[in-house]
């Protein structure tokens, strides 16, 4: 299992939780805070949004996340 945790400065952590460890750390948001992070299906896909008014989508391939799809240029946060 893990779990996943933003922060001000944008980055978003995945923890291993048998393990204890970060297994994944980046830069999601440009130094802008993480609003919220939403969870799909078996811990297989994730979205983000950001006070940088995007939406980021990352799918988990091979044990890893990786961005799959990106949307900036809201005119407002969501």
């Amino acid at each position: 299992p893990i779990l996943l945790s933003g922060s001000i400065n944008g980055e978003i952590y995945c923890w291993n939780l048998e393990s204890r460890a970060l297994s994944q750390k980046w830069d999601a948001h440009r130094g802008k805070s993480v609003s919220s992070i939403q969870m799909f299906g078996v811990q297989s896909m994730f979205v983000s949004n950001g006070s940088d008014n995007s939406l980021r989508i990352y799918v988990r391939e091979h044990g890893q996340f990786r961005l799959l799809k990106s949307r900036e240029g809201f005119a407002a946060p969501m």
